[in-house]
């Protein structure tokens, strides 16, 4: 035979078998075997069958601790997506499922235990008194054992699991563990959550974490250094170690503050009086940017107009600002937002260079009506006069004997 005549014998025979081996897996009957996850996520099976094969698949005698997770796990999913109905507390493969559990209990971590206690509890689980005390133990020898970030989650736990157990033996053993390995916390988040728990620990301790928070904060990302800020707010705390180097740190980043994070900034500096040039210089700066870009909220530019007058700020481009963005948004300006702007330009006594439209702004929109309380009337007013725009009959009209009396009742 030639060459071209067996090159095209062989390639129709190799078509004809590809064609053939194509027909007899079409035709074939066989479905390949279903692993377990295949088995639960098909719509076939009703919850309650779901339920029931994972209780078949487990064995008793070779389940790990880590298992037991995985199956608290897959009950809880299937709980959360069809409710409580399809898994029954007294039934009994889960209370031999919860048995093992607490069996190998000192083997989890801090986390798992807890998580699977809630899981329990949520689906109407009722712990005996030797259980409860098992749980305890478990959970103050995984506390000793545990990262810093588990053990401040504990003590950040008001019930652990919904029990009727001693929580305050487990708190206070976290907490003393926590004092202990001081040298574990720095981490930025850390930090911030132990100075939001800063009621919980000892002075020593938390001067240690202002120590920490002066070494970590020029490896912190910029967000971090923000909530470091307002932390230390939160936990009435002003180590001025730590603000300064905060306060530098953040004032030189090249990041952009978003909106919420300039207003909760100058709130904080105000309340912890750490009033430093530069930081506010560069929150208000930031603030500027922020409102040219058209994306401010009204409850923000109140929220702003409050921090400024609270810190008594008169950064006269960020006042501005504001008053640009009240007469370019009329339709949403409610009284709630006008009052502590008109109360920031009092007290700063500042007159925008667009005042006289601003002015005729807050005459139109701020009335005894609009406005509702005669005590914020009564600031409205003195604003209005330190501003030296208020008409003589507003006067006369607020200091009448009738108003008089409404100020003098329970607003």
């Amino acid at each position: 035979m030639h060459r071209p005549a067996v090159c095209a014998f062989l390639q129709q025979s190799a078509i004809r078998r590809t064609f053939s081996t194509a027909l007899t897996i079409l035709r074939s009957t066989e479905v390949p075997a279903a692993n377990e996850n295949d088995i639960l996520s098909t719509k076939k099976l009703s919850p309650k069958e779901k339920v029931k094969l994972i209780f078949h698949e487990v064995n008793p005698n070779e389940i790990s601790s880590t298992e037991i997770i995985n199956v608290f796990n897959q009950l809880k999913s299937i709980v959360t997506l069809h409710g409580k109905g399809v898994l029954k507390p007294e039934k009994v493969e889960l209370k031999q499922l919860v048995a093992l559990f607490l069996k190998d209990i000192e083997a989890l971590s801090v986390s798992n235990i807890s998580n699977a206690v809630l899981f329990l509890s949520s689906v109407g689980y009722e712990f005996d008194k030797q259980s409860r005390s098992t749980i305890v133990s478990g959970l103050l020898q995984a506390i000793k054992r545990s990262p810093v970030g588990q053990i401040i989650q504990v003590v950040a736990s008001r019930n652990l699991g919904n029990l009727i157990i001693s929580d305050i033996e487990v708190q206070n053993e976290a907490i003393q563990t926590l004092q202990k390995r001081w040298v574990e916390v720095r981490n930025p988040k850390d930090l911030c959550r132990v100075l939001q728990l800063a009621q919980h620990f000892d002075k020593k301790f938390l001067s240690r974490i202002e120590d920490a928070i002066v070494e970590s904060v020029e490896s912190s990302k910029f967000e971090e250094k923000v909530s470091l800020i307002l932390s230390l707010f939160k936990a009435k705390r002003r180590p001025t170690p730590a603000l300064r180097a905060l306060g530098y740190h953040l004032s030189k980043s090249p990041d952009q503050m978003t909106m919420n994070q300039c207003i909760g900034l100058l709130y904080a500096v105000s309340g912890l009086s750490f009033h430093d040039p530069g930081l506010i210089e560069r929150i208000c700066n930031d603030a500027v940017s922020t409102l040219s870009m058209n994306k401010t909220t009204p409850i923000q530019i109140g929220k702003l107009a409050t921090s400024l007058g609270i810190l008594r700020c008169r950064h006269k481009e960020l006042l501005e600002q504001i008053s640009e963005w009240c007469i370019s948004n009329p339709s949403v300006l409610e009284p709630s937002v006008l009052i502590p702007v008109v109360m920031t330009l009092a007290t700063v006594d500042y007159h925008p260079i667009n005042g006289e439209t601003f002015f005729k702004l807050i005459e139109q929109k701020l009335t005894p009506s609009t406005v509702g309380s005669s005590s914020k009337w009564i600031d409205v007013v003195w604003a209005m006069t330190i501003l030296g725009i208020v008409k003589p009959e507003t006067i006369i009209d607020t200091l009448q004997e009738s108003q008089i009396e409404k100020l003098a009742e329970v607003d």
